[in-house]
C-alpha cells in the first residue's frame, strides 16, 4: 500500500479554491476545512446564513496527496500562497481502517442498550454501521433520544421514529420490545435503515410515507430534527403522540420557537441542553 501526504495550511477564505484547485490538479484525494487555530466552528441551521460577524475571514483547509507530487504542488501554489506556511504529514494508507475504527466504539446508554459499529460488537448490542453521514449514537441529539427510549420502552408498545435516517432510533425501540415504525423522505435512509434492520435481526416497518399517512397515535413518537421541520410538524406530531413525545436535534436558540407550539397542547416533561443541542421530552396527559 502506497502512503499519502496530508498538506494543510492556514489561510484568508477568499484564498480557499486557489488551495483547493491547486490540491485537485494534483490528484488530492480530498480537501477539508477547518475553523483555524483557535476558533471554534459557528453552528446554523443548513439553510441560514450566518452573519458576516459570525464568519472568521480565515480557517484551516487540508488536502491529501500523493507525496511525489509535493515539488509540483508546492511550485502550483507558490504563485498564490506563501508556501512557507504549508505543512505537510506523511500519511500510512494502511492506517485508515485503522484510524476510522478508532473513531468509532461501544456506545453504552444503559445496562439494556449499546450502539456499536460491527467491529467492535458484542452479543445484545445493536449494531449500526457509521458512514454516509449517519452516526451510531455518539452525538447529543443521538444519544439523548436513545436515552429517553431505553427509560419509556418497559411501560410502551409503539413507537414512531420521524426522519429515520440509519434507523438507529427506530432499531433501539425495537430491540427494546416496541413495534415500531420508521419513516423518512429520503428513499436512501429507507434503505439504510433496512440494512440495519435485517443485520440485527430485528423487524421495523420503514417507509417514505408522509405523517398525515399515520392516523393512530403511538405510544412513543420520536423525532431527531431541526427546529424548523418539527415546529412545521407540530400539530401531526401532537396528533400522534398518544403517551410521550421526544424531540432533538433542535438548537438551544430554536427551542422556544419549538415549545411554544407544543405547550398548549402537551405536558413538557424536561428540556435539557448538551453542546448547544436541546431535547424535549413531553406527555399526553389526555391519553395516559
Amino acid at each position: 500500500m502506497s502512503d499519502w501526504l496530508s498538506v494543510s495550511i492556514e489561510l484568508n477564505r477568499e484564498l480557499v479554491p486557489i488551495f483547493t484547485d491547486g490540491a485537485l490538479k494534483h490528484g488530492a484525494g480530498g480537501v477539508e476545512e477547518q475553523p483555524a487555530d483557535g476558533e471554534t466552528l459557528i453552528l446554523t441551521q443548513p439553510w441560514e446564513r450566518p452573519s458576516r460577524e459570525a464568519v472568521s475571514p480565515r480557517c484551516r483547509v487540508t488536502a491529501w496527496v500523493k507525496p511525489e507530487v509535493r515539488e509540483e504542488l508546492i511550485a502550483t501554489l507558490s504563485s498564490h500562497l506563501n508556501v512557507e506556511d504549508l505543512e505537510f504529514e506523511l500519511a500510512i494508507e494502511e492506517d485508515w481502517e485503522a484510524m476510522w475504527k478508532r473513531h468509532h466504539h461501544r456506545i453504552p446508554i444503559s445496562e439494556n442498550l449499546t450502539i456499536s459499529p460491527p467491529w467492535d460488537a458484542e452479543d445484545g448490542d445493536l449494531i449500526i454501521p457509521p458512514g454516509n453521514a449517519f452516526g451510531i449514537g455518539d452525538h447529543p441529539t443521538t444519544r439523548a433520544c436513545l436515552e429517553a427510549i431505553d427509560e419509556l420502552s418497559d411501560s410502551l408498545s409503539t413507537c414512531l421514529d420521524v426522519g429515520c435516517g440509519s434507523g438507529i432510533l427506530a432499531l433501539a425501540a425495537a430491540l427494546r420490545g416496541l413495534e415500531v415504525d420508521g419513516f423518512d423522505i429520503d428513499p436512501t435512509s429507507v434503505e439504510t435503515a433496512a440494512k440495519n434492520a435485517a443485520t440485527n435481526n430485528l423487524t421495523v416497518r420503514f417507509s417514505t410515507k408522509s405523517l398525515g399517512d399515520f392516523t393512530t397515535p403511538r405510544d412513543l413518537v420520536v423525532a431527531n430534527l431541526f427546529a424548523e421541520v418539527l415546529t412545521a410538524m407540530a400539530p401531526e406530531l401532537i396528533r400522534l403522540t398518544g403517551k410521550h413525545l421526544v424531540l432533538a436535534g433542535i438548537m438551544e436558540s430554536k427551542a422556544s420557537s419549538v415549545m411554544e407550539l407544543l405547550n398548549p397542547h402537551l405536558t413538557l416533561m424536561s428540556a435539557t441542553t448538551t453542546n448547544e443541542w436541546t431535547c424535549l421530552r413531553y406527555r399526553n396527559d389526555q391519553k395516559i
